[in-house]
């Protein structure tokens, strides 16, 4: 499986001295993905269809998701390639997403 990720706007670091910048350079490892999504602020719903999936945290945006390009392909049996032509493919493009919060 191959999925293509665009975002509105690409990535860049939170700049020096910024909130973002401030509340994790004092950490002395990266927060796992639980904990640093705790700190964003959710206003969808529990399982809402949304236009694009932002992450904002200490007032930087992480990621501005607006599309998911997806490939996939099957292969018979182990030692076999996978044959991208196959019948057994299936390609697709999701512009509304879907948001699970826990």
């Amino acid at each position: 499986m191959v999925i293509i990720i665009t975002e509105e706007l690409g990535y860049h670091s939170p700049p020096e001295e910024s909130d973002a910048w401030s509340q994790f350079i004092k950490e002395d490892q990266c927060c796992d993905a639980k904990s640093f999504l705790s700190l964003k602020n959710h206003s969808a719903a529990a399982c809402a269809p949304i236009q694009s999936i932002s992450i904002e945290v200490a007032g930087h945006m992480w990621c501005d998701i607006i599309s998911a390009d997806y490939y996939m392909w099957m292969k018979d049996g182990l030692d076999n390639k996978i044959d991208v032509d196959h019948e057994h493919s299936a390609h697709g493009v999701n512009h509304t997403l879907i948001y699970l919060l826990d």
